[in-house]
């Protein structure tokens, strides 16, 4: 009878366990899983759960394109250079053009080193030019530095949202809400992650598998983080369009969408400030494209500057 009741107690005290378990458990053998779950049983959440995340990342973006209802595109209102630049190579284009065309007609100097400074002989024309000719007054200014100007960007912004709204270009907050409530998801799969690591560490686990799928997240969520902050423009196929035609015929810029542009100009709107016609002065330009610093504001000064036709020694 003794022994039928001390093993009707152990029974009640075990609950389902066997003895061979209970013995490993109470020589710490088996010792109680964190949050309820074993190390691959968590590795079987988080790493499908990280894998859902990257697979709407790449697949959402394509589908919200295809079956965003857009209205339809006007192809034929007349574009002006900057609005090309524009489509062409985005906000960053659109102030190099405007550079190419004030350089050209004697506007603006530029030196060796990339230096960028206003002359007060003639006029711009319109509002990018004004603003750029304005920013380089007093103080010279690298391609860099015009480029993300506060008092240039204005200007450069307006012809963006009119080529939203002629239906040219696809609307930037609709990726950038996406990327952030991306990034937002990876930080809180990395928290979740790194406090099982933790946890995870001071109970003697191995973590390793764990930890790369951590320094994996870590990375995703860097990646959209500067696929958020990225200005790269999103023509729609009407925008890309308009520019392969204007790259492809130039006589064929004037039948579709009026543009008709010559110069130094329209080189750079289609192609980038390599493009300007002359290689001295888009070296100039270049070298202050990677670059955000003014320098000492004075250039080279004297004979050293390159504005209209070319760039001295």
């Amino acid at each position: 009878m003794a022994a039928g009741a001390d093993a009707a107690a152990e029974t009640q005290r075990t609950g389902h366990l066997g003895r061979p378990e209970v013995d490993r458990i109470e020589k710490g053998e088996i010792m109680e899983q964190p949050w309820g779950l074993s190390g691959p049983q968590f590795l079987l959440i988080y790493g499908p759960a990280l894998a859902l995340v990257v697979i709407v990342q790449l697949a959402w973006p394509p589908i919200a394109r295809a079956v965003r209802k857009q209205p339809p595109a006007d192809v034929r209102s007349p574009l002006d250079v900057y609005q090309l630049a524009y489509l062409a190579g985005g906000p960053h284009r659109t102030v190099d053009a405007a550079i190419a065309s004030l350089l050209e007609r004697g506007l603006l100097r530029v030196s060796t080193k990339g230096q960028l400074t206003a002359i007060a002989a003639g006029s711009p024309a319109g509002w990018v030019e004004s603003a750029v000719h304005e920013a380089c007054r007093g103080t010279a200014q690298t391609t860099a530095q015009l480029r993300k100007s506060g008092s240039v960007a204005p200007a450069v912004q307006a012809i963006g949202r009119d080529l939203e709204g002629r239906g040219l270009t696809l609307p930037s907050s609709m990726f950038n809400r996406f990327y952030t409530r991306l990034v937002l998801v990876y930080v809180a799969l990395f928290a979740v992650g790194l406090i099982r690591s933790i946890n995870g560490g001071t109970l003697h686990r191995p973590n390793e598998f764990l930890n790369g799928l951590l320094i994996a997240t870590a990375m995703l969520a860097m990646f959209t983080l500067i696929l958020r902050g990225n200005t790269k423009t999103r023509p729609t196929r009407a925008g890309r369009g308009i520019v392969a035609y204007a790259r492809t015929d130039t006589k064929a810029r004037k039948a579709y969408g009026g543009v008709a542009f010559v110069g130094a100009a329209s080189l750079v709107a289609l192609g980038g400030i390599a493009l300007y016609p002359d290689h001295a002065t888009s070296a100039a330009l270049k070298s202050g494209a990677g670059s955000s610093s003014g320098g000492d504001g004075g250039g080279d000064g004297g004979g050293s500057g390159c504005g209209g036709g070319g760039c001295g020694g």
